[in-house]
Parts: structure tokens; sequence; C-alpha cells
């Protein structure tokens, strides 16, 4: 949205606004031009699929199904004429900024995108009076049901920090728990119905309200009166991310037994860069399924996994807390930098990657868990790990070509190791890893 924002490319602006391309990625770095408004304007209201969700809600007849399809469709072909108008006229206008050589070119493509804004809000609620219409009195008290499910349908897909999109009764449904835990949980994930509701409405009133004043900030390129708003809109999804964090640990704490599931369950939706499965779990699993591992070895892997799993658990948290942290900085960081710039003033660029020091932790940590197993285990069996006769053999190699010596397995000891261990104990060995990486990861802390 680059083009948009600097207003120096009148033709890509206008081709970038009829364009997929203007639907960034939820994580994207919000530019103004993606708080305009511009991406709602190619975007129905209404989907085919949303006749499964009014009709499971207001519980229609079958007779009333058939209404309802001929209103959608209806709805959708007054749709398209409308969008195929708008690209007209976007058209035209490009080639008027063309001839013209003119430099407003947000300003000029900024009217018909206004008119059908305004005539396909006229749509939706159309559609909608229609729909009242044909209900009876019983499905009108429906109606707030409805309003709801289709608030969260449209609107939670909007959010661009982790943690502000996610469903938790969605997740909560999904999980296998007993009927009396499911009674159990129902006033907790009412109050978050209605917590979430609101902090939707909340996010989506100040986007509607916003938006007009960002488009006319962007026609002038005043960036301070642009940034407010973008400000004002990060606030409420900042707020809507803490109700979703708020209530991921309520709703555990209401599910008892089962509150850790859906608490991991969660945790990693919300933030999955953070709360990552490890591979490492499997790994000591398969260092316990070795063949020959002695009653002392399996007791030190269980402490080395034990402790392993209490840093991984620190390091998730740590890293969950810290893209709490920068997420919302980084919406803000373009526009800032521009309103600055307009000022004459320069602010400090953040670091770029502001998680490296966490992912390094995160490496060092796998790292000497994967060295602490390998002391545990011992050159012979160490080499029988996932990866372990290749890293052994390229240490043995190392240390050979350093000290002109028999080749070293890197831990002290001599490669001939190896060769006393009977063929028929190493594939056996061999085999046992194959078979342990068949089998599910077992859970933190666990042993065979």
């Amino acid at each position: 949205m680059n083009c948009l924002l600097r207003v120096v490319a009148p033709a890509a602006a206008l081709a970038l606004l009829l364009s997929p391309a203007l639907v960034r990625p939820a994580n994207a770095a919000p530019q103004l031009g993606q708080s305009a408004g511009f991406t709602e304007a190619f975007q129905p209201d209404f989907l085919a699929r949303d006749m499964d969700l009014i009709v499971e809600t207001l519980e229609l007849e079958e007779w009333q199904r058939t209404i309802l399809q001929s209103l959608l469709d209806d709805y959708q072909n007054d749709f398209r004429i409308g969008v195929d108008g708008l690209k007209d006229k976007l058209k035209a206008k490009g080639e008027e900024i063309k001839a013209s050589g003119s430099r407003d070119a947000m300003g000029i493509i900024m009217g018909p995108i206004g008119e059908w804004s305004r005539e396909k809000a006229m749509l939706k609620q159309r559609f909608l009076d229609n729909l009242r219409g044909q209900l009876s009195e019983s499905q009108a008290a429906r109606w707030d049901a409805l309003d709801r499910a289709m608030l969260r349908d449209k609107e939670l897909p909007r959010g661009v920090l982790s943690g502000e999109s996610i469903n938790l009764i969605a997740i909560a449904r999904d999980m296998t728990i007993s009927p009396e835990v499911a009674d159990g949980s129902k006033p907790v994930l009412e109050e978050y119905s209605v917590a979430l509701d609101e902090a939707l409405r909340a996010r989506a009133s100040q986007m509607a309200q916003s938006q007009p004043i960002i488009q006319e900030a962007m026609v002038a390129q005043d960036w301070r009166k642009g940034l407010v708003q973008i400000e004002a809109i990060v606030a409420r999804r900042v707020a809507l991310r803490d109700v979703q964090d708020r209530y991921i640990d309520a709703i555990a704490a209401a599910l008892g037994t089962a509150g850790a599931d859906f608490r991991e369950r969660a945790l990693r939706t919300a933030y999955p860069q953070a709360y990552r499965p490890s591979p490492l779990i499997q790994f000591f699993a398969s260092a316990r399924a070795l063949p020959g591992v002695t009653p002392e070895q399996l007791s030190a892997l269980d402490a080395i996994e034990a402790a392993y799993v209490v840093s991984h658990v620190d390091l998730e948290s740590r890293w969950a807390a810290a893209m709490r942290l920068h997420e919302p900085k980084a919406q803000l960081l373009d526009v800032q930098l521009r309103a600055a710039a307009a000022g004459g003033a320069e602010i400090a660029k953040p670091d770029s990657d502001p998680y490296r020091g966490l992912r390094e932790e995160r490496d060092r940590m796998n790292q000497k868990a994967h060295e602490d197993v390998a002391k545990v285990l011992g050159p012979e069996l160490a080499e029988l790990l996932p990866g372990g006769g290749d890293k052994a053999r390229a240490e043995r190699a190392a240390a050979a070509r350093k000290d002109g010596s028999d080749e070293s397995d890197g831990l002290g000891k001599s490669a001939g190791a190896k060769q006393r261990m009977k063929p028929e104990a190493r594939d056996s060995g061999k085999e046992a890893v194959e078979r342990s990486v068949r089998r599910p990861a077992t859970s933190p802390g666990s042993s065979e």
C-alpha cells in the first residue's frame, strides 16, 4: 500500500485498488490504506455460506429457505452490478488522471469509492429488512442472536494482532468433556460471549468512524491526522485481544481437569509463533526407547526432559508477552515515521526482529538438551538417535583432522566403540528408534 500512502504513482494506485493484492495478510504491518475501508468496498456483506447460519439461528421453515435463497441471490446480483460499476468508474478516472497528469489521484478516485460505499450499505440494510419481514413472532425474537452470530462471523477474521481473532467457544466445543463439566462452564462461556460481542462492536464502530477521516488524511497526506485514527483502532484491537487473553484463563479454570488441554489449544491458536510444539519431546521418547538403556540412564533422561519442559514453558510465556508488546507498536510504526518526517523530526526505528533473542535462546536450549542426552547415553547409543550418526561422524572427522589421531567420536572416546558394538545390536537400536518416531509424541514430563 506504499503507493497509496505516498500518492506518487496514480496509475499504480488505481491498479492496486482494482487488484486482489489490496487484501493483505492478517499479520502484515498496517498502512493507512488498509484502514481506509478500500477492502470492504469490494467485499460483500453476505455470502452463500451465510444461508446455513441464518436458517439455523432463526429456525426458518422450509418454505422460508426458498425466500431466503431468493433474497441472497438478489443481493449478490446487485452487489456484483455495483462492484462492476465501481471498477468502470475507477478505470475511467484512471484514464482521466493519466491524461491530465494530475497528482491528486487519491482525491479523484475517492469519490466513486465513497458513493459505492453508501450504496453498498443501503443494499445490506435492504436485505436485512426484507429478511426480517418474512419472520414469525418467535423467529423475530431470535434476531438478536442472529445479529451476534453474524457479528462474530464477519468481524472476528478482521484481526491483525495475534490472539485477536480466536473463537474460544469453538475451541471449547471441539473438546471432549463430560456433560457435568460442560454445564458448569456455561456461565463463564456466556460471560465471554457478551464481552466478545462488546469488544467486536467497539472495534467495528471505531473502524467505521475512522475510515472517512483516514481517507481525508490520505488525500491531504496529513499523516498526523491519520496516525490519531490508527492509534484509536489499534487501541480497540488491543482491548479485544485482552478480552481473549483474560477468558482463556477464566474458561480453563471453569473446565476443571480439562482446563489444561483447553488452555494449550487456545494459546497455540492465539500465539502459534510462541506456543509451538517442541520436537525435543519426541527426541526424549526416542532416547528412552533405545535398547540397552539402563534404569539410571532412564532416570537421568527424565530429569533432563523435566528441566527442559520447565524452560520451554517459560520461554513460550515470555515469547507471547513479547508479541503482546511489539505487535501493536508495529501496527503504528509506518505512519509514525511518516508523521515524524512530515514534521521535520526523526524517531528511532525499533529492532526489525524483536524476537531474535528469544529464537536464539530456544536454539541454545534445544542444543543443550541434545548434548545432555548424548552425554547420558554415551557415544554408542547416542549415534542411534535421529541425526546422531551424522553429527558424531562429523565430530570424529574434525577431531581426527585436528590432531591426526584415530577418528574420535567427539565425546572423548574412540570410534572403535562403535565397531565393538554387535551389528545386531545396532540394527535393533535403529528399529527401536524408528518405532518410537512412528508413535505419537509423549506429553511433557512423561516417560516410557
